[in-house]
């Protein structure tokens, strides 16, 4: 036998315990070194994982934010359009309204101006004009002498017209004073027949389409 087998083992062919224990401190040496290296591959992964993991949160917080923003230039867009029409509809509200009381006032002290017009009306955004249609019905002997019709129409409202009108106003005057009881009973009072035209005048109805 080998010197060096001898000083292996023992009489009874065992490992001595010494010898024993270097080669378990050997093992140790090398699994420890190993380890770190297992332990590093290990915590790469966790980082790649954890990477991955935020990546997919970043996206979906770019997706909520993307969908809630669309969602509010949508609504502002809308609210804007409304806000447009409803200056729109306002402006030509005042238009007509005014423009009929131009009329009204006209017609009211000679009948002889009712007849169609166009009268311009100044706005804060430009002028509008506005087309006023005029009717008139005559009752000589009573109160109620005339009752003349209004239709009016903004002349940027292409689908309007005297038989579609956007304002309607029914009104009545009546043509008979203390000093002046008696009317032409020929014709509507006019400024040259009568100085009582219009001695008192009731709106009978205000309609807007």
């Amino acid at each position: 036998m080998r010197v060096r087998d001898h000083l292996a083992t023992n009489s009874r062919g065992t490992v001595p315990w010494s010898v024993d224990t270097k080669r378990r401190t050997v093992a140790r040496e090398l699994i420890g070194r190993a380890w770190p290296n297992r332990r590093r591959r290990i915590g790469r992964i966790g980082q790649h994982d954890e990477h991955g993991a935020a990546l997919v949160l970043a996206l979906l917080f770019l997706v909520v934010v993307g969908a809630t923003v669309s969602s509010l230039l949508d609504w502002s867009g809308n609210d804007l359009t409304s806000v447009a029409h409803f200056q729109q509809s306002r402006t030509l509200e005042y238009a007509a309204g005014s423009a009929m009381q131009v009329q009204m006032q006209t017609v009211r002290y000679d009948s002889s101006t009712c007849t169609n017009a166009s009268i311009p009306i100044p706005n804060p955004s430009g002028t509008v004009t506005v087309d006023i249609w005029c009717s008139t019905v005559f009752y000589p002997t009573s109160a109620a002498t005339r009752v003349v019709t209004l239709t009016a129409c903004g002349s940027t409202q292409p689908t309007c017209s005297q038989a579609n009108p956007y304002l309607t106003v029914v009104v009545t005057f009546d043509d008979y004073s203390s000093t002046n009881p008696f009317v032409s009973t020929s014709s509507p009072c006019t400024p040259a027949t009568s100085s009582s035209c219009g001695t008192s005048m009731t709106i009978n109805s205000w309609t807007f389409k």
